[in-house]
């Protein structure tokens, strides 16, 4: 008897070191330019992400984001169509960005563009790429323009990549400054760092909101402040959570979530008045030429499934990061 407890003690301790040796692997990541305006993140040789321009230029995105087994995680309508389940609605909603509804009355959220009302984020360049073991980092800029083609603001974006097996990060710092003129944030629901998931991750569907106080759903989650909001169900056969932790150093932590049922999900330090729907005053921002706001927020993918204890440690172990 002893020898068999034994022999199953040696078991547990084995298996409980093969589980502490795959968290601790790390995976290769590649960053590889394919083309102009094109970057392929690449894990052990598999697509990760893309960085590259939305439909019809309108601004720099991420698209495709997929899981650790390869499962595409955004929705694929308007650059992919014909996806069985997607809705053809909210065109704009494309991959994962960053970009904002009322900046000195223009528009740089929604799409179809109107040419005197609509602003435009162009890619510029991309100033470093370096990979360090298991981690990778891309700097890029971009110019935020009227349709006159005036520069409002000069994006500095610098996106740090992190992989393990069933586990992903992007780490954005994302610094905005004005130029030439005044630059105003005005209250507003749309925007500003987003996301548009998979019909299967839809809180409508089998996917399920939760944030960092605990809140559950979309109608809960729509319209309040939290550190962190995340989505999280099965695609085909894969558990999936998307989180996205807010950063304590970014502007207005926590932000406002713009959290719809139909997939999308956004964190937003703007816009208290439009969505506390009462008489307090809007939260807004003003920039004078050569100032600066920044954005920090980490995108987490995991294959398998999560406790808000877990997501509460995630968040944790992020917010000590520079």
């Amino acid at each position: 008897m002893k020898s068999l407890i034994s022999s199953f003690s040696v078991v547990l301790l084995l298996l409980g070191t093969v589980n502490m040796m795959n968290c601790s692997q790390s995976s290769k990541i590649e960053i590889v330019e394919k083309e102009e305006n094109q970057i392929d993140i690449l894990v052990d040789g598999a697509l990760f992400t893309t960085y590259r321009n939305g439909l019809n230029d309108e601004k720099p995105i991420f698209f495709p984001v997929n899981s650790p087994q390869g499962q595409m995680l955004t929705r694929g309508w308007p650059l992919i169509e014909g996806i069985e389940g997607e809705k053809n609605d909210h065109v704009h909603h494309q991959g994962l960005w960053y970009t904002y509804g009322d900046v000195n009355g223009l528009d740089f959220w929604a799409e179809p563009k109107d040419s005197t009302k609509n602003g435009k984020i162009i890619m510029g360049e991309v100033i470093k790429k370096s990979v360090t073991g298991a981690s990778a980092e891309l700097q890029v800029t971009a110019d935020w323009v009227t349709p006159e083609g005036t520069v409002l603001l000069k994006e500095d974006k610098t996106v740090v990549f992190h992989a393990r097996p069933n586990y992903r990060a992007m780490d954005f710092t994302i610094t905005l400054t004005a130029q030439d003129q005044v630059v105003k944030f005005g209250d507003t629901k749309e925007g500003m760092f987003a996301i548009r998931v998979t019909p299967q991750l839809k809180d409508d569907s089998d996917g399920e909101y939760l944030n960092s106080d605990g809140l559950k759903t979309a109608a809960e989650c729509w319209g309040k402040m939290a550190a962190w909001v995340a989505l999280w169900g099965p695609v085909k056969d894969e558990d999936i959570v998307v989180a996205i932790f807010t950063h304590p150093a970014g502007q207005n932590f926590p932000p406002y979530w713009h959290a719809r049922g139909y997939g999308l999900f956004t964190a937003n330090p703007f816009g208290r008045k439009m969505y506390t729907r009462d008489a307090e005053a809007p939260l807004e921002l003003t920039l004078q030429p050569g100032e600066s706001m920044t954005f920090k927020a980490r995108v987490l993918i995991y294959s398998g499934k999560m406790t808000k204890a877990e997501l509460d440690q995630e968040f944790e172990a992020y917010q000590k990061t520079k």
